[in-house]
């Protein structure tokens, strides 16, 4: 009896995809900053080092080492970097899609048919699909974060050691990608304590070497990083942020632009949500071991919410 249902929920999910990349075609543009990364690509892909100029000493000018080094591969192959680029934005972009399904059904319990709403309001979404096909790391870095997030849920919802060991390498990829993956990667932490308290030894033994997986090669990166340039922090963030009340209106501004367009047409969206899944702001008394409950059991929606306003703060900062 459920066949029917799954097919057609398989036949909206491809039509989504479908109507995502005719969307990223009628967008389709290679950003100018692509570009600072592709001249350091190109530069690493004839044997000259990570370098801006050839014969200069090497300054960090990008954020995005491993799209940095994909890049490269992808020139050293002799294959047109603008459309391959494009290409891969795209099919990262189509993951995403995927793992937002899955985390609305499979984690948020919500119904196939309505897990897919997320979907379509996604691949609808004109930042997403421009950044797809942008030639930049935005969509792949995303797409990191999302199957980091997924899989961090999923082991503590369903216990399969498998999942916190993906989240951590995705976290690390997610990290290698853009620096901001660390505050992710913390922010997942932090909830692991959380949540291993009271707990038996054996998933906070899990919990400890998934750190592991992500941490030993991060602070090899790390250290050869800081060999290399000189520098804890890309020259990027030394050259552009600073410190006033004006950056910080700034950032203010940015984000409340984009919290207009994007977040509060959809609010009654996320309020029904909340409704649906009997999330509510309990008064009097409040245990921290209540606290804790509340947070295993709708986990997947706290996920979501810290990280979305820690990475706003972070925005705004």
């Amino acid at each position: 009896m459920t066949a029917p249902t799954n097919n057609k929920v398989y036949l909206y999910f491809v039509m989504i995809i479908g109507a995502f990349i005719g969307h990223t075609i009628w967008l389709n543009c290679v950003a100018e900053d692509a570009f600072i990364t592709f001249r350091f690509a190109k530069n690493l892909a004839q044997g000259h080092g990570i370098l801006w100029n050839i014969g200069e000493a090497p300054v960090e000018g990008y954020t995005n080492f491993l799209w940095l080094v994909i890049s490269a591969f992808i020139l050293k192959l002799g294959i047109k970097i603008e459309i391959a680029s494009q290409v891969l934005g795209v099919l990262v972009s189509i993951g995403s899609l995927f793992y937002t399904y899955r985390f609305g059904h499979k984690l948020l319990d919500i119904k196939p048919q309505h897990a897919l709403i997320a979907c379509l309001f996604l691949a609808f979404s004109g930042p997403f699909a421009t950044w797809a096909t942008s030639g930049m790391d935005t969509n792949f870095f995303g797409f990191l974060v999302l199957a980091g997030c997924f899989h961090f849920t999923s082991y503590w919802k369903h216990g399969s050691r498998s999942d916190i060991f993906i989240s951590s390498a995705a976290l690390l990829l997610a990290t290698l990608t853009r620096p901001e993956g660390f505050m992710i990667f913390f922010i997942l932490l932090g909830l692991n304590f959380v949540l291993c308290l009271g707990r038996d030894k054996k998933p906070v033994m899990t919990v400890i070497l998934s750190v592991l997986i992500y941490a030993i090669p991060f602070l090899v990166y790390f250290l050869l990083r800081y060999n290399y340039f000189g520098f804890p922090l890309p020259n990027t963030f030394y050259a552009k942020v600073g410190s006033s009340v004006f950056q910080y209106i700034r950032g203010a501004i940015y984000a409340g632009y984009f919290i207009l367009h994007f977040i509060l047409p959809f609010n009654l969206i996320l309020f029904l949500l909340a409704w649906q899944k009997g999330i509510s702001i309990r008064c009097g008394r409040f245990g921290f071991q209540d606290a804790v409950t509340q947070l295993h059991k709708h986990l997947g929606v706290y996920v979501c919410l810290i990280i979305s306003l820690t990475y706003t703060a972070y925005i705004v900062y």
